[in-house]
């Protein structure tokens, strides 16, 4: 778990709930939440909880027709973390999550959190995501979306509150992480925004290809004496694409119109490392004050198999004052072998 997510997470079993499902039936996980389940196949649910967190689970035997788990945290200061999976025709799923204070109810807490793991050996269809937001108004969200394919290894958290440790005296945060998917096509965003609507995101397309990895994390910030700011960084990215496609792209725009943004297309070949080098991460980030930032940089490995074309995109803008990154965006970094690389700076 990441720095901004360490809530400590001690589970009081006081009271289990199993549901099994078959033809015709559902399993139904806390309130609203269900899988049902085709003839000649099994699903089985959990509920725990110690009055406090709350903890859920479900496993599958065969084909689930019909996959929707939505569990959502409130505070009484508004603070709000919500977390769901969808799918049709989900075979091998397995499923757990654990959330902060108690699931689909107005609680009292400094924060609330939520958390999920995912797997699916196939399914036709299969999104999941992970949300947060603030009564001010800042939010980020986490999201994945497959078309026929798998996942695994998946996992997203949201979480709303204070952030000491950034010294945000409020802040809206999620993450998301997978080992392995495969689909037809295979969507990834991940993004923030403020109450000032400053923006930051990241987007991966794969069309006919392999992820092998990837790691992301985005929030949106503000302190009550200071700027705020949105935020998203991509600490992993793997693809293979042989005979298919790879998009992948960073930009931040603040409420401004200031913009900026990195991004990096395949066409037939491999994404093997993205960041390449630790000191040019793949990050945007939108900053509200007197400066108004906006920046973006990346890094990457990547190769062209010849089935296919590459290229990259890369730019700046500015309005009505000068751009004023740390560093300038890295239009390419690494190698790229062979084939023909494109675009414009």
């Amino acid at each position: 778990m990441s720095d901004y997510l360490r809530p400590t997470i001690i589970f009081l079993i006081v009271g289990m709930a199993w549901f099994a499902g078959a033809y015709g039936e559902s399993v139904t996980i806390g309130h609203g939440s269900s899988v049902a389940a085709s003839e000649g196949s099994s699903a089985e649910g959990i509920l725990v909880s110690d009055g406090t967190i709350t903890q859920s689970s479900v496993s599958s035997v065969g084909v689930i027709d019909d996959l929707n788990i939505d569990p959502w945290v409130k505070n009484a200061k508004g603070d709000y973390a919500e977390i769901g999976v969808t799918g049709t025709n989900v075979a091998g799923l397995s499923y757990s999550d654990n959330y902060f204070p108690v699931k689909d109810s107005v609680g009292v807490s400094d924060a609330v959190w939520a958390q999920q793991w995912i797997g699916a050996s196939s399914a036709d269809s299969l999104n999941a995501y992970s949300y947060a937001s603030n009564a001010a108004g800042d939010e980020a969200k986490a999201e994945i979306t497959i078309d026929h394919g798998s996942l695994s290894g998946y996992y997203n958290a949201a979480y709303a509150g204070p952030a000491p440790w950034l010294g945000m005296d409020r802040g809206a945060f999620v993450q998301q992480k997978a080992d392995h998917a495969t689909g037809n096509s295979i969507l990834i965003n991940t993004w923030a925004k403020n109450v000032l609507n400053d923006r930051a995101g990241s987007k991966t397309e794969i069309s006919d290809g392999v992820l092998n990895g990837y790691s992301a994390l985005a929030y949106a910030v503000k302190n009550t004496n200071g700027p705020g700011t949105a935020r998203v960084q991509v600490n992993q990215l793997s693809v293979s694409a042989p005979y298919g496609s790879i998009g992948q792209s960073m930009s931040a725009i603040d409420h401004w119109g200031d913009t900026s943004q990195v991004a990096v297309k395949i066409n037939g070949g491999n994404l093997y490392s993205y960041p390449y080098d630790v000191n040019i991460p793949a990050v945007a980030y939108s900053i509200s004050d007197i400066s108004r930032k906006t920046y973006a940089s990346q890094s990457y490995d990547a190769e062209t198999l010849g089935f296919g074309r590459g290229w990259r995109t890369s730019y700046s803008r500015d309005m009505k004052i000068p751009y004023q990154p740390l560093i300038m965006p890295v239009l390419l970094y690494g190698r790229v072998q062979p084939g023909e690389i494109e675009g414009t700076g």
